[in-house]
């Protein structure tokens, strides 16, 4: 049972970085991703709009205001995922150079 404990932290300790940095890094990105699809969806309906607006000038018009959170709200959460995206990569980076280190001694 000792032998079984000792192994399993000798792992957590060498894969625990690592980990972590995948997790930040894809914590960070999904956070960015789903606040910019507010920003792209108000787009796509704008562009839509405008093609209606050329090519069918009879017909009516897409609903271009999106009702929801103030663009504040967007700005601090998209903040919030570049810096856990920023985090896991210095993270990584630093697990990187400790990897090397051990490579070389």
């Amino acid at each position: 049972m000792t032998t079984l404990i000792g192994f399993g932290w000798q792992n957590a300790k060498k894969y625990l970085p690592a980990a972590l940095t995948i997790v930040a890094m894809r914590v960070g990105l999904l956070r960015v991703l789903s606040v910019a699809t507010y920003s792209l969806a108000e787009l796509l309906l704008k562009f839509m709009n405008f093609i209606i607006r050329r090519g069918f000038p009879d017909h009516l018009l897409l609903n271009e205001q999106v009702w929801g959170a103030p663009w504040q709200f967007h700005v601090r959460n998209m903040a919030a995922g570049f810096f856990v995206l920023g985090i896991g990569m210095l993270l990584g980076l630093w697990t990187n150079l400790r990897g090397e280190r051990k490579q070389t001694s």
